[in-house]
Order: C-alpha cells, then sequence, then structure tokens
C-alpha cells in the first residue's frame, strides 16, 4: 500500500474508533530529571497505522490511563527529582517535546500527574509537540497519541530548568586566569605561578541553550555573539538502535541569557548526519566555520553574517 491509501484506511478506522498497529514500545519505559540531570530522552514506539481522537477536549478518550486497559497510546513516566520546597525563590519547570521525522503524520502529546489529572498538552500539526510543566514536583504521566499515522515512530525529550525568580540564572563560579610559567633553563622543571589577574574576573553560568550538546564547542566574535555546536543522537529515529548523530547551531547575542536555532540558516538539512561536531568563529573577521565530520572529509558551511545566511 502506498501512503495516501495507507492514510485513507487510518480516516476510516477513525472514523470506527481508535485503531493501533504497533511494532515497538517506548525504550526507555521511564526516566529521572533534576539539577544533577537535565534532560533526559526515549525512543518512541512505531506505528504501522495509528488513529485516535485528537484534540486537548478528547485527550482523556484518545489516551486513558494505562491501567484501565486498551491504551492506543505511548506511554513514557517521567520524574522530577525535587521536592516542592525546592522552588521557593525559584522559576522553571519541566518541558516535554516529541519529534518525528515525516510531516504528513501527526502525534498529540499529554502530561498526567499522579493523581491523573491533565496539566499540560500539546496538539498541533506541526512535527514537533512541546509541553511544560512548571514547577514540576514528582512523577508525570507523559500520553503521546498518535492522532494520525502511518509507519512512524518519535523521539521524546524531557528537560529540566531552573532560575531565580526575576532573574537570570545565578553564576555557579568566579576566578581568575591562571597561567604557566616555564623556566628558561632545559634543565629545571617547569613550575606554575599565579599571574596578576587584569580585568574582569572570569564568571561561569550554567543556561539551558534548549538541546542536548554531546562533544560541545563554543566560539564568541568580537561583538559577543555566542556560537554552540549542539550534537545529538535523533538523526533519522527509525535507525536502530538509536538514531543517528545530528548538530544543530545555536547563537546567543544577548550574553548567553538565550539561544536560538540558527541551524536552516546555514542550508542544512535537518537529517543531515554528522560525527563530530564543531563550530569555530575566526577571532579577526568573525566569520563563523561549522565542521562536520562525513567519513574521509567534512562538510565547512560558513557565515560572515553571524549565522543569519
Amino acid at each position: 500500500m502506498n501512503r495516501r491509501r495507507l492514510s485513507l484506511v487510518a480516516l476510516a478506522a477513525l472514523a470506527l474508533g481508535p485503531v493501533v498497529t504497533t511494532a515497538i514500545a517506548a525504550t526507555p519505559a521511564s526516566g529521572t530529571v533534576g539539577p544533577r540531570k537535565p534532560s533526559v530522552t526515549w525512543q518512541g514506539q512505531t506505528y504501522a497505522v495509528g488513529a485516535t481522537a485528537g484534540g486537548t477536549a478528547d485527550s482523556a478518550a484518545a489516551c486513558p490511563p494505562v491501567n484501565a486497559g486498551g491504551q492506543p497510546c505511548d506511554v513514557f513516566t517521567i520524574t522530577s527529582d525535587v521536592p516542592a520546597s525546592y522552588w521557593t525563590g525559584k522559576k522553571g519547570g519541566l518541558t516535554v517535546s516529541i519529534t518525528w521525522p515525516d510531516a504528513s503524520n501527526d502525534f498529540d502529546l499529554y502530561a498526567y500527574n499522579a493523581n491523573g489529572d491533565l496539566v499540560a498538552s500539546s496538539a498541533s500539526s506541526a512535527p514537533k509537540e512541546t509541553l511544560t510543566i512548571d514547577k514540576a514536583v514528582g512523577a508525570y504521566e507523559i500520553r503521546v497519541a498518535p492522532f494520525l499515522v502511518v509507519d512512524s515512530g518519535y523521539t521524546g525529550t524531557g528537560t529540566f530548568a531552573s532560575a531565580p525568580q526575576g532573574g537570570d540564572p545565578a553564576p555557579v563560579a568566579a576566578a581568575s586566569y591562571r597561567g604557566l610559567a616555564v623556566a628558561t633553563s632545559p634543565k629545571a622543571e617547569p613550575r606554575t605561578t599565579a599571574i596578576a589577574p587584569f580585568g574582569p574576573p572570569l564568571v561561569l553560568q550554567t543556561v539551558d541553550i534548549g538541546r542536548e550538546a554531546a562533544e560541545p564547542t563554543i566560539g564568541v566574535d568580537k561583538k559577543g555573539a555566542a556560537f554552540v555546536a549542539a550534537g545529538a543522537f535523533d538523526a533519522l529515529p527509525d535507525a536502530a538502535p538509536v538514531g543517528l548523530a545530528r548538530t544543530e547551531i545555536y547563537r546567543s547575542k544577548d550574553g548567553g541569557k538565550t539561544f536560538q536555532d540558527i541551524t536552516n540558516n546555514l542550508g542544512r538539512d535537518s537529517n543531515q548526519t554528522s560525527l563530530d561536531p564543531y563550530v569555530y568563529v575566526e577571532e579577526d573577521s568573525g566569520r563563523v566555520f561549522i565542521v562536520d565530520l562525513a567519513g574521509a572529509g567534512a562538510l565547512i558551511p560558513y557565515s560572515d553574517a553571524q549565522g543569519e545566511t
């Protein structure tokens, strides 16, 4: 059957009631996030054909609790590992997103607390759904409904973030640079000597850029724009046992307070794979180079416009 015919089959089945054909359940089935482990990723089950009632108002019918039987939806349990007192004087919470490769398919996303109450949902038509649970505490049941799906799975990500109420993330460390003074005599052992600091102290702070970043590199130009290469295993997620490596490029122009995805500006396909993510900013010109190792060679898009083009 071609995709159009399968879609018609799914629509006809939807008129009669939920229909689901599954291949693989969510892997893993649960995960925990918190200040020490801010993110977790899982691979959703694959649907040969899936169709359910959609929309927030119909979420209970589309995704009944697991213990009710006849579950047509995929389920992942995510736990925010902080007590309620943790959020005193803080803002933030838990953000859950799902993505899938083909925009012709459509999944919906729901979150329920331990009492079975719907606390957040996302039911658009884009190839991505995202919901946020403000000041999340304890376990939540994430239910993913195949609103109209043909031959597709999805990838899920849960991210924990917090910051002081009414402010930016607090600095977590501050220090002056230390240099290495090497003796001129080849017979003398090198020794480490503190160098008198100059200028403002080095201040480090943690910021959620909005994506996992394996082997992260960062470059900053003379105007203060920062560029980060964020690599995760989420390209072509149907590839077993996990998705292939894919790099997105993020930029901040406000001192690291917020980051924007500029990957598409650089002409990169969303499923373009990369074996070694890397970003480099040339000091004098500010030209941004994105280096993607590709077997025996490398793909190197670059920008002279801070990643705008």
